[in-house]
């Protein structure tokens, strides 16, 4: 309420106050302090918001530099993307070629590990599995259920690109991926593999607890890079066989 015995600097004061409880998106908090004087004059206070900017209305900026912040990247989340970017135009400039033959066969790997994964959940009986060096695979069982165990090839590749980039995210996290993939590695060596799958899951292991060890006791962050290339890798692997197999070639029957 404005009374008739305010002085002006206290009508200028709750007109303003007035404005930007009108005008500004945010909220005000107002607390009234009323003081003994000879005019028994009350007195408003008013306590913004943390980090509230009363100018940045006034600059047109509906929001200012508040608002930058709140919808943009911030260091480790920018990282990622231009790191995830990186990686893919990696992938893409060098799938065909032989530097990057060591990752199309453990891409290969999870493929029949995704098959062994499907017969184990459907009660069936792994026998053999075994990758090729040219970049073929084959996974032996008995029984399970064949409409789950076939696609899971497909659908497993593509999980497991997925988990190794969200769980790349973080130290933890991408440790617990590695430590995974490392277990993987060794436990499907107890399944008839042939030598060249040896080399290739005991390469990868070893790989693979070299950079968690520099990851724990050398240097920090290495391991979420690498956990990251692995999923960029692997999904765009799973992309292209879904592609290449399922629909560029047709069998006739199938």
């Amino acid at each position: 309420v404005l009374k008739s015995n305010l002085p002006n600097h206290g009508i200028r004061r709750c007109s303003t106050l007035l404005h930007y409880c009108l005008i500004l998106p945010g909220p005000i908090r107002a607390r009234s302090v009323v003081r003994p004087t000879s005019s028994t004059v009350a007195n408003y206070v008013v306590s913004p918001i943390p980090d509230f900017h009363p100018m940045a209305d006034d600059e047109g900026g509906g929001g200012g530099g508040q608002a930058e912040e709140d919808f943009c990247c911030n260091d480790s989340q920018s990282a990622f993307l231009v790191l995830f970017t990186i990686y893919l135009v990696v992938c893409f400039l060098t799938w065909r070629s032989d530097l990057a033959k060591p990752m199309r066969m453990i891409a290969v790997f999870l493929h029949e590990l995704s098959h062994a994964i499907a017969t184990w959940i459907t009660c069936g009986d792994v026998r053999k599995i075994r990758v090729f060096e040219n970049e073929g695979g084959v996974t032996e069982y008995i029984g399970g259920c064949r409409i789950i165990i076939i696609p899971a090839g497909y659908i497993g590749c593509s999980f497991f690109g997925m988990v190794f980039t969200v769980m790349s995210g973080g130290r933890k996290t991408a440790t617990g991926a590695a430590a995974a993939f490392v277990a993987a590695l060794l436990i499907s060596l107890c399944y008839s593999p042939n030598r060249t799958m040896v080399f290739l899951n005991l390469g990868y292991a070893t790989v693979t607890l070299a950079f968690i060890f520099i990851e724990w006791y050398a240097f920090t962050p290495v391991l979420s890079y690498v956990i990251l290339l692995f999923g960029v890798f692997i999904g765009t692997y799973s992309i292209h066989d879904i592609w290449a197999g399922l629909v560029k070639r047709t069998v006739i029957g199938s």
